[in-house]
């Protein structure tokens, strides 16, 4: 596909024709539809909260895509089932996960890119899809945390874990509606309709919402529209079905400025030094001094569409199988309109440049105009067959199709075009000190505007057009032993996966990247008694780099390598009252892209007299470790009384000490003896001297000529070289990590509880009372300066607990149901950064109502 054939947004496609047939087609069955009292089983795929109780949920298909329950497998899994996702009033993903054991988030909260275990997992799954949109709760079933890697199933994977969605399904014989409405104290509204229409044969199911959602921060204000339809049909005496399901929305907000925040007008700082220093842009300051911010006008547009289809079938009891294809498309556009603003600081020591300060920054936000499209398409199938022999099996069979394009075109190109290539949706954002007319962007030309502010002399365009197709297979076995025709009490999972991928990337020319995976995954549960499980696994994952991650040698990155183990217990207690589990993890990440900082990429491959070698690549392949402990368990443990509770340790770490061989940039023209000479041979003069080698200022670290434009010197056009010219030795090793550095962000314990009591009779029946906590211990937050230079600094943000309310009231008319909640969250406005050092602070206390009739 050429990218005149990828769309910028969201088109008509034959699939989506499809979906308008199958809902009008479905509309008439509605009505014809009679009722009856047969009670059919469920598809072996799908998995529904009916048995759900409180908090507690049972089963999963996000293991193996068939209905499993939680205590039979030999993995961590937790669930974040509809009645816990009201009761925090979670409205996407990042919310919901807030309360996740051993999961943070991001600074930017894109819903994307989650932290489990110290290991960053960078898109979520929607009904065991790749996702690349937001997550919003109006269509969400329920939220699953993986933990572990997992390839098996998910191909791509990072070795901490991963999150599957959910989506709502439409329900077999039920009339169930539902309309809310939420008020919060920073100007948000939003409603949402749910309803069912449910038969025998038959179900539909539609969903919407129209969210004006306010911000405790100035300019995070968001416009929400979205619609979401499903419906089922089942025929062949109930051993076939057939599901559609189709999202449309559309989110506007302005662009979100990474490392600063507002709170009160105030521009805020994003963390910590070890001596308590607030910094910004490695810049510390006294927070009482900070003065305004004078905002840029951003917008940010993005509509999303995802449809689906799945045919399920069980035609014998021995048989099953699902076909599965689903679409994803997006498109985005995002304006900034506005050059250059000021920060207004008290004083402080800049430290990079060292220069004291006593007036004012600049913080540079280029003029963009850009917009992008983005088409997922999948097509699956799996096929499960069971047989008896010395026990009961489950071999499960699949293979995956994805293509995947993206495209964006930016009309006005952002500085240093990091991001853009990324496809990110932030401006490029410079801190500079202001002395007089000095500005310290560089690396693209500036100059002053009518303001007296610096601003762009050139403004290139470009586009970007990446393709990448992936081809999958995968083959398991579960297996629950018999010998000697007794229960062995052992259940067993093992699998094999094998992904081959292909990347291209068009911009500036062609690039390719390429790779065959093989993944392993094998595990264990041994039921000791009713109460007590014992489980133990090992699984592989991978992640592929990306045609735009290069080393410094210019160099594509291979394949980042995962795997991981688990050992723990399951357990029931207390009459099946109380359960959950206890594990021991470790997981391994071998060759992970990390992006260098500019002073390490400079050691590597200074941009000297021949300029990079690497054209700027600067990532280099990391080994990453973590290990840890984790509780969890949901409880009910009397009537109307749920609760939910987390704690994990974990120690994420750089495996080794990462070191290179420095480029040698400086090969210049020389004579016989080394000393360098001009064009013609000749040698070069400096106040009437010959310059020679004894004239060379040299960086200790990698080697290169600190003075040669000084001296004169000639390049050659050589870049790369190992052996540095003018004495014959081999480059330098520049460290760039150290072993034992922690990977951030993330804490090192952490506590999460939810409890609710609903009380059963007397005066307050039909009051509920809850709330929740969030306990947050050494928070490692990353690093500022460099291991080359000797700078580099480990940055943690405060301790913090977080204590959130919430009370309720339900009442039962004679055909609807009223429910009206508060939630009172952080009820001590407590000030903490949830995220790393590129963060925003966390919300103060926010006061939210929400309504619901039920029916």
């Amino acid at each position: 596909m050429n990218s005149t054939d990828i769309p910028r947004g969201p088109t008509a496609q034959p699939l989506r024709v499809l979906t308008a047939a199958a809902v009008l087609s479905t509309s008439a069955l509605l009505v014809a539809q009679e009722e009856s009292e047969d009670v059919y089983e469920l598809s072996p795929f799908t998995v529904q909260s009916d048995g759900d109780v409180g908090y507690q949920a049972t089963n999963t298909a996000s293991a193996t895509r068939l209905n499993e329950r939680l205590k039979d497998l030999p993995m961590s899994i937790e669930v974040i089932n509809q009645q816990l996702l009201d009761d925090i009033a979670a409205t996407n993903t990042v919310e919901a996960l807030e309360i996740a054991t051993g999961a943070s988030y991001t600074e930017d909260a894109n819903e994307r890119e989650i932290n489990f275990r110290g290991m960053n997992s960078r898109f979520q799954r929607r009904n065991q899809f790749i996702w690349y949109n937001p997550s919003d709760s109006f269509s969400t079933g329920r939220v699953e945390v993986i933990r572990g890697p997992q390839s098996l199933l998910y191909g791509q994977a990072e070795p901490g874990g991963l999150v599957n969605v959910t989506s709502k399904q439409a329900l077999y014989n039920s009339q169930m509606g539902s309309v809310s409405l939420r008020l919060s104290d920073v100007d948000e509204t939003r409603l949402v309709l749910d309803k069912n229409f449910g038969y025998d044969k038959f179900a539909f199911r539609v969903a919407g919402v129209t969210a004006d959602k306010g911000n405790w921060r100035e300019g995070f204000e968001e416009d929400l529209e979205g619609i979401y339809l499903t419906g089922n049909y089942r025929f062949f005496q109930n051993t076939t079905s057939i599901r559609f399901e189709f999202e449309d929305a559309e989110r506007d907000q302005p662009t979100r400025i990474r490392g600063m925040d507002y709170f009160g007008g105030v521009a805020m700082p994003i963390a910590e030094d070890e001596d308590g220093n607030l910094l910004l842009s490695q810049a510390p300051f006294d927070k009482e001094k900070v003065g305004t911010w004078a905002g840029v006008d951003h917008s940010f547009k993005r509509e999303w569409q995802s449809e689906s289809f799945f045919l399920e079938s069980e035609p014998t009891e021995w048989l099953s199988f699902q076909a599965a294809i689903n679409r994803q498309e997006q498109g985005q556009e995002i304006y900034d309109v506005q050059g250059t603003n000021t920060i207004r600081f008290g004083s402080g020591t800049d430290a990079v440049t060292g220069q004291d300060f006593t007036d004012e920054y600049y913080v540079q936000a280029q003029v963009q105009d850009a917009d992008n499209g983005n088409i997922v398409d999948t097509k699956r199938l799996t096929a499960s067959l069971k047989f008896d022999a010395a026990g009961d099996h489950n071999l499960i069979l699949g293979l995956q199709e994805r293509e995947d394009f993206f495209e964006l075109h930016n009309r006005q190109q952002r500085a240093n075009n990091g991001n853009a290539r990324g496809g990110g949706r932030r401006p490029a954002l410079r801190f500079a000190l202001n002395n007089g007319n000095d500005y310290s962007f560089a690396s693209v030309p500036m100059e002053l505007n009518g303001s007296g502010q610096p601003a762009y002399v050139l403004k290139p365009t470009f586009d970007i057009v990446n393709e990448e197709t992936t081809d999958s297979y995968f083959a398991a076995l579960s297996s629950k032993w018999k010998f000697g025709g007794e229960d062995s009490r052992l259940h067993t999972l093992v699998g094999f996966r094998n992904d081959e991928y292909v990347k291209i990337n068009l911009l500036n020319g062609s690039t390719q990247d390429e790779g065959d995976i093989d993944s392993v995954n094998y595990g264990a549960v041994y039921t000791v008694n009713d109460k007590v499980n014992l489980y133990a696994n090992f699984s592989e994952s991978f992640k592929a780099p990306g045609a735009f991650r290069r080393d410094p040698d210019n160099n594509v990155l291979k394949p980042a390598l995962g795997e991981g183990s688990e050992i723990g217990m399951k357990f029931d207690l207390v009459d099946n009252k109380v359960s959950g589990l206890l594990t021991y993890f470790t997981a391994e990440f071998a060759g992970d892209a990390v992006r260098l900082g500019n002073t390490d990429r400079d050691k590597i491959d200074p941009n000297n007299l021949n300029g990079r070698n690497g054209g700027g690549g600067q990532f280099v392949p990391l080994d990453t470790e973590s290990q840890g402990i984790e509780l969890q368990f949901r409880a009910n443990l009397a009537d109307g009384w749920t609760s939910s509770f987390g704690y994990a340790y974990i120690d994420a770490t750089v495996g080794n000490d990462f070191s290179f061989q420095a480029n040698f940039n400086d090969s210049y023209l020389a004579d016989g003896s080394g000393n360098p000479v001009d064009a013609d041979g000749n040698p070069i003069l400096l106040d009437g001297e010959a310059v020679t080698i004894a004239d060379f200022e040299i960086d200790p670290i990698n080697g290169s000529i600190l003075n040669a434009s000084d001296l004169g010197l000639v390049g050659t056009g050589e870049t790369g070289l190992k052996t540095i010219q003018y004495n014959g030795q081999p480059t330098p090793v520049v460290t760039v990590r150290n072993a034992g550095e922690r990977l951030d962000p993330y804490a090192a314990h952490q506590i999460n509880i939810v409890t609710n009591y609903r009380f059963q009779d007397g005066g307050m029946k039909g009051w509920n009372i809850g709330g929740s906590l969030r306990y947050r211990n050494t928070n490692y937050a990353g690093y500022t300066g460099s291991v080359s230079d000797g700078t580099r600094q480990l940055l943690k943000s405060s301790d913090y607990t977080v204590i959130d309310l919430f009370v309720g009231y339900q009442k039962k008319f004679e055909h609807v149901t009223w429910k009206s909640q508060v939630n009172l969250k952080n009820v001590l406005d407590k000030e903490y950064f949830p995220g790393r050092y590129l963060s925003y602070y966390g919300a103060p206390r926010q006061f939210i109502w929400t309504n619901t009739i039920s029916f």
